[in-house]
């Protein structure tokens, strides 16, 4: 369980990506005011003892969109109370976005240069984003909130067999490899698909997949 500790004193797990320069993120973290134990790991399965044994505050430092989720997956399940964040010396709000649509739960400029406030705003607040991406980011994620409203509307359309049928479109399935995993000829594979996309009021297959996959979202941020 993670600790009580002032912001300033929390405990730090660092978990770089292979090449980034992670001395000179903790130099920084130091420097601008951070006295808390900072620790560096590069085993996920190393991150989720140490946090187990108390850490306040997890950092995936300019690592890819899949090690962010990895991470975030993992702490979820072994210690939800630590606060996962995605830090990232090029940020842009795409990449902001993306790390929040994965489940960090805050996104951290590395290359700011009170580097400790950052740190200390992430765990003040636990949902945290940079100043000057805050709006942009609140705008974003208010228009994906709306479309997700709607696409879980509209999912309650469906029945069961076209909800099966369009989990396994959204995980990359193919028609053929849908029928055999349901049971379904060809063409009730096929008319299936066609009634989602009218009932969803999809154009393609790929946008009915994304409705479901926003219809996701959507739900998992209502229990957040």
């Amino acid at each position: 369980m993670a600790s009580s500790s002032a912001p300033d004193q929390a405990s730090v797990v660092i978990v770089p990506a292979p090449g980034a320069v992670c001395a000179e993120f903790v130099h920084r973290l130091r420097a601008s005011g951070h006295h808390g134990d900072i620790t560096v790991v590069h085993d996920p399965s190393d991150v989720v003892r140490r946090a187990e044994a108390g850490v306040d505050l997890v950092i995936v430092l300019d690592s890819p969109a899949d090690d962010v989720a990895a991470v975030t997956e993992l702490l979820s399940d072994a210690a939800p109370a630590t606060v996962v964040a995605s830090a990232r010396t090029r940020l842009t709000l795409t990449a902001a976005l993306a790390d929040l649509d994965i489940g960090a739960h805050a996104v951290i400029d590395a290359s700011a240069l009170r580097l400790a406030d950052e740190v200390s705003s992430t765990l003040r607040y636990r949902r945290y984003v940079p100043a000057a991406l805050q709006a942009q980011v609140a705008v974003e994620l208010a228009r994906r909130a709306r479309i997700g409203e709607l696409a879980r509307q509209r999912m309650t359309r469906l029945n069961d067999r076209e909800r099966r049928v369009l989990q396994r479109l959204s995980a990359g399935a193919h028609q053929d490899e849908i029928g055999r995993s349901l049971a379904l000829t060809p063409h009730e594979v096929r008319s299936c698909v066609d009634r989602i996309k009218a009932k969803l009021g999809a154009a393609s297959q790929r946008e009915a997949a994304e409705f479901a996959r926003r219809a996701e979202l959507n739900e998992n941020r209502s229990r957040t």
